[in-house]
Parts: C-alpha cells; sequence; structure tokens
C-alpha cells in the first residue's frame, strides 16, 4: 500500500513537470524565430537561449529522477 501511494505521488509531480517541459520547448524555436528575423538581437538570444536550454535539462533530469 505505501508504495503504491509513492508511486501515485510521483506520478502527481511528473504530470506538472511534463507540461513545463513542453511549454518550455515550444518557447525554443520561437526564440529562434524571432532571432532569425531580428525581432531580437543577439545578446537577447543568447540570454533566453541558454535560461530555455538550462529549464530544459533541469526538468528532463527531475522526470527521469521521478520515474526511477
Amino acid at each position: 500500500m505505501r508504495i503504491h501511494k509513492e508511486v501515485k505521488s510521483k506520478r502527481l509531480k511528473i504530470i506538472p513537470q511534463q507540461s513545463q517541459l513542453k511549454d518550455v520547448e515550444r518557447k525554443l524555436p520561437a526564440l529562434e524565430e524571432k532571432w532569425f528575423v531580428g525581432e531580437i538581437n543577439e545578446t537577447s538570444f543568447e540570454k533566453w537561449y541558454l535560461e530555455y536550454n538550462d529549464k530544459i535539462i533541469k526538468l528532463k533530469r527531475s522526470i527521469e529522477k521521478l520515474k526511477s
């Protein structure tokens, strides 16, 4: 019974993290498009690109940790 609760708890934590991951992964191509068309400068692009990639890496690690 306790194991079942732990598994359920992990699943409940994974769901919002997967949603956040999808959101951030959608932002990355939009950011690249803005840079390509000149809506943002290189400095802004680099700042947000690094931030989004860092968030993606952290979320993926967290999800994998919860799955194991």
